[in-house]
């Protein structure tokens, strides 16, 4: 009777404190991802108690490899820490079951007063790129386990100027055989506004490999990294993947209605310019000279994610379509 009489407090005290969870706020986020792609958009509720927030929310991606994403979960907030917990279905684009992906993530991270530590443990059924084509069942639905370890530092954030550096460690292991793939990534990004306009560079390294020898593709593909998902006319082998990559980007963007004061403001023109290296082995003379040339429109969604849709053209004389977000921009 005891027992029953504190569960009926407990469940009092509880109950009292989801009364006081009243929603705050509706939040839209955009996970922009240069080494594990998907690219996802987040549809959450705010729901504010002291210093915690708790955030259900959903989310729809695609990313460069033709699948499609939906994801369900949840974020915690206190003070400077957050976490997050979440599941994905990915499935091909013609939504063939036996290539259907399913994955659970775990994320955790701190802010701290000079920069940002964040961890992505993912684990799930996955179906792995791969450098032949007659092995391919070995790694189609393979339990794979993924830890990704970044670190943002803020180097300088004004009204009319950003610097930002990014850090980005990358670990795959797939379950039951050797296969370990690592990624190593840095980032420099600089954006000055000035009158009606924006003037934005970056600067990219990534460098990939397998720990062991493997039959599953470690390279990583330029254009993806600069986020141009499609170029036509489609290529049997790409020319554009690669181990290691240097790359310099500049993009400026006009936003001609400005002088409108309204929603309108937010839309800009926009001309960019990648130029990288690439190369797959130790000798940076076997490499190959990248660019990707192009033009855009596109609208600074809350002042902040400048969402771009872009054509171009790159040294393979393909012609380059590239849209979501632009590659210079920054954490919130």
């Amino acid at each position: 009777m005891k027992k029953v009489i504190v569960f009926l407090i407990c469940f009092n005290l509880f109950s009292k404190e989801l009364n006081n969870l009243k929603i705050n706020g509706i939040g839209f986020d955009f996970d922009m991802d240069y080494l594990s792609m998907p690219n996802t958009f987040d549809l959450s509720l705010y729901y504010v108690l002291n210093d915690s927030k708790i955030s259900p929310f959903i989310g729809l991606g695609s990313d460069y490899y033709k699948t499609i994403l939906f994801a369900s979960g949840i974020s915690y907030f206190f003070r400077n820490f957050f976490s997050k917990v979440f599941y994905e279905i990915r499935a091909p684009f013609n939504f063939d079951k036996k290539y259907i992906e399913h994955i659970g993530n775990f994320l955790f991270g701190y802010n701290f007063y000079y920069f940002k530590f964040e961890n992505t443990l993912t684990i799930g059924v996955i179906n792995n790129l791969l450098t032949v084509d007659n092995i391919e069942n070995v790694y189609s639905n393979t339990l794979t386990l993924k830890n990704k370890i970044s670190l943002l530092v803020p180097i300088y954030y004004s009204e009319f100027q950003r610097m930002d550096t990014k850090a980005v460690f990358v670990y795959k292991y797939l379950l039951g055989g050797e296969d370990q793939i690592y990624k190593v990534y840095w980032n420099f990004k600089y954006l000055f506004s000035m009158f009606f306009g924006e003037l934005g560079f970056k600067v990219d390294f990534l460098k990939s490999g397998s720990l062991f020898e493997t039959d599953l593709e470690t390279r990583v593909d330029y254009q993806a990294l600069n986020l141009y998902p499609l170029a036509l006319p489609f290529l049997d082998d790409p020319n554009s993947i690669f181990n290691t990559i240097f790359n310099f980007g500049f993009e400026y963007r006009v936003f001609f209605l400005e002088y409108l004061r309204n929603a309108f403001s937010d839309l800009f023109l926009s001309i960019s310019f990648d130029i990288g290296y690439g190369f797959d082995d130790v000798f940076v003379d076997n490499g190959k000279f990248l660019y990707i040339t192009s033009f855009g429109i596109g609208y600074k969604l809350f002042r902040e994610v400048p969402f771009v849709f872009r054509m171009g053209i790159n040294q393979d004389k393909q012609f380059m379509l590239g849209f979501i977000v632009s590659s210079i921009n920054f954490d919130n």
